[in-house]
């Protein structure tokens, strides 16, 4: 009797922690990321397809954001970006985030309402534009 208690606690536990795992990842998939350069009144001056078949995979419990795609040459790119800061204004979520290289990016939209995610480069251009990668119409998984 007691091995079956203690096997049905393990089982629960087990269960709980499996589904917790679960809930602390979010995936989506999206048709394609597109890189846009803007100038500082807010005009789109460029959009060029950056890549295709997009997955996201976001952990809510490290923030960290990874992302793939399928490139013009039709190999696999990934970028994965950790959080360094969190917040939240009018439901529009914001990241700041960096890559392994240290690179810092600004990481606003709301996904999981409106499938879109813009990942603004804090390094301006030359020229003094902003570069950011464009996903839209992603859906979760």
């Amino acid at each position: 009797m007691k091995k079956n208690v203690l096997l049905l606690v393990l089982f629960v536990t087990f269960n709980g922690l499996y589904a917790q795992s679960n809930n602390d990842k979010a995936e989506y998939l999206a048709n394609k990321i597109d890189v846009v350069l803007q100038n500082d009144l807010g005009e789109e001056l460029t959009k060029v397809p950056f890549g295709e078949a997009v997955s996201i995979s976001f952990d809510h419990l490290s923030k960290m954001i990874e992302i793939k795609f399928q490139n013009k040459n039709g190999g696999m790119d990934a970028m994965t970006l950790f959080s360094l800061s969190e917040s939240d204004a009018d439901g529009i979520q914001s990241l700041k985030m960096k890559d392994s290289l240290g690179n810092q990016y600004s990481v606003i939209g709301n996904i999981e309402k409106y499938g879109t995610f813009i990942i603004i480069f804090d390094t301006k251009t030359k020229a003094g534009n902003t570069t950011m990668l464009s996903i839209r119409g992603a859906k979760r998984v």
